[in-house]
C-alpha cells in the first residue's frame, strides 16, 4: 500500500492510510504500507501489517498480490510491469483518470476510502484482474527500451 509522498501531507488524503489499515486488519494477507518517506502518525497497525517511510517498489511489487495506491503515475506504471494488480484510491490530480484507465484494462479495482476492503477482496477472489495485468506488463516489456528510442529521435535530421 503507497499513497505517494504527497498525499500525507494533505489531512483529508491522509485519512486513507488508516483506511486501509482497518480494511486490511482481518483479511488473510499480509500487508506493506509505505508512508512515502513522511513521518506519520498512525493509529494502531494492524499485525499483518509492515510500515516502512520507503521502499523499492520494483523490488516488491513483483512478490505482491495486489498493489493499493492513489493512482498515481510512479505507483500505477511500477505495479503494470510487475503484472501486479491494483486497487486504485484516487485522491487528486490526474489519479482519477488513471484510476479509470487501469479498471477499464480490467488490471484493477477503483474504490473510495471506505470500499478499499472490497476492492481487495474482489481481486483476491478473481484471478482476471493479475491475467489482464500481466498481459499489460508483458506489454511493456515488448516495448522498445526508451534510451534507444531516444537515440532514434535525436539522432533524426531536422
Amino acid at each position: 500500500m503507497s499513497f505517494g509522498s504527497v498525499a500525507a501531507t494533505f489531512p483529508p488524503a491522509a485519512q486513507v492510510y488508516e483506511s486501509a489499515l482497518d480494511a486490511v486488519a482481518t483479511l488473510p494477507v499480509r500487508g506493506l504500507l509505505t508512508t512515502g518517506g513522511n513521518d506519520l502518525q498512525l493509529p494502531e497497525v494492524p499485525a499483518n501489517v509492515h510500515v516502512e517511510r520507503w521502499v523499492d517498489e520494483a523490488d516488491v511489487l513483483t512478490h505482491a498480490f495486489a498493489a493499493v495506491g492513489h493512482g498515481g503515475a510512479g505507483t500505477t506504471l511500477s505495479a503494470l510491469a510487475a503484472g501486479c494488480p491494483l486497487l486504485v484510491v484516487p485522491l487528486f490530480g490526474d489519479q482519477p483518470t488513471n484510476a479509470v484507465r487501469v479498471a477499464a484494462a480490467g488490471a484493477g479495482v477503483v474504490a473510495s476510502f471506505d470500499g478499499i476492503r472490497g476492492g481487495l477482496e474482489l481481486i483476491l477472489e478473481n484471478d482476471r484482474y493479475r491475467e489482464a495485468s500481466r498481459r499489460i506488463s508483458e506489454e511493456m516489456r515488448a516495448l522498445p527500451a526508451i534510451d534507444g528510442f531516444l537515440a532514434s529521435v535525436i539522432d533524426q535530421p531536422g
